[in-house]
């Protein structure tokens, strides 16, 4: 009797499970994000915590990287440490605070960013290029070429007086849709050293 009620006990278990793991699939494909579930909304560099307490973005609507229309949606990504610093319109002026960790997304979908995960593509000689390699480079293509963090002690004015330090490899992996999103770093930046982590929540429209 007791051996029946245990492997009861098992496979009402296995089955919570089963459904957890499906739940939290199905929110990632949706677009409904739980932070708690999902994040510890921090992000480690150099073997530091950098502990995130708001996110925005800035849509700049579209860009071509190849050819005479628009080929990719265009947005910034912020995560910091800190306050936003906004005009009376809202429009992004500076940072207030310790952290910045950016990334402009480009994805092929001119409607939405897509959840998908975007790779770093260095266009440094992308001048050199044609049209047509342009177009075999960037075509269908998640990606992005400009991301950096900044970290200081402190600063009124972070994107204005302290040093950018770039990424030169890795992804930053996007899900939810907006201004609910999960954005996760898997990055390598120009000191050699790494940024890894990720944050759940409200964006906030700047």
């Amino acid at each position: 009797m007791k051996l029946t009620y245990s492997i009861m006990k098992i496979k009402v278990l296995q089955f919570l499970l089963i459904g957890l793991v499906i739940f939290i699939s199905s929110c990632e494909k949706d677009g409904t994000i739980n932070p708690e579930v999902l994040t510890n909304n921090k992000v480690e560099y150099n073997g530091e915590n950098l502990s995130i307490n708001a996110a925005g973005f800035v849509d700049y609507n579209l860009r071509s990287f190849y050819g005479n229309a628009p080929t990719h949606k265009n947005v910034d990504f912020y995560t910091i440490d800190g306050t936003f610093i906004t005009s009376k319109t809202g429009s992004l002026l500076d940072i207030s605070g310790k952290s910045v960790v950016f990334a402009e997304l480009n994805s092929p979908n001119l409607d939405m960013i897509e959840t998908a995960t975007y790779n770093y593509i260095n266009d440094s000689k992308d001048s050199g290029l044609t049209d047509t390699e342009l177009s075999a480079k960037y075509s269908g293509k998640y990606f992005f070429t400009n991301a950096y963090v900044i970290s200081s002690s402190q600063s009124s004015s972070l994107l204005t007086f302290s040093q950018n330090i770039d990424v030169v490899s890795g992804t930053v992996k996007i899900s939810g849709s907006k201004p609910n999103y999960l954005i996760t770093y898997d990055l390598v930046l120009e000191n050699g050293k790494t940024l890894k982590g990720n944050y759940a929540g409200i964006f906030q429209s700047l």
